[in-house]
């Protein structure tokens, strides 16, 4: 699943689009488990929330994580934080 979710988001991007909903989407109605799968082999975990400003924070802290703990952190910079989005994730 995560392949054919990576692939569709290669293809969308080649295309001139996003590709941050529509793989998370699709991945959601094959396997609507995917995201409680997938979280559950996660570590240590930092969730923003709020009204304004999550997208911007949340590149702050993926770009400060990244630089110190040696590697990118899984993130989703574009800001697609709706369910179907967070499947999507993998841009690092």
């Amino acid at each position: 699943m995560i392949a054919l979710t990576g692939a569709l988001r290669t293809i969308l991007r080649a295309t001139g689009r996003g590709g941050t909903s529509l793989p998370g989407l699709l991945a959601g109605r094959f396997d609507p488990s995917l995201i409680r799968s997938l979280a559950g082999e996660l570590g240590p975990t930092v969730i923003v929330v709020g009204t304004n400003g999550k997208t911007t924070t949340a590149r702050l802290l993926a770009r400060v994580l990244g630089a110190t703990a040696g590697g990118p952190p899984i993130a989703n910079r574009s800001g697609a934080n709706l369910r179907q989005g967070v499947g999507s994730m993998g841009d690092g």
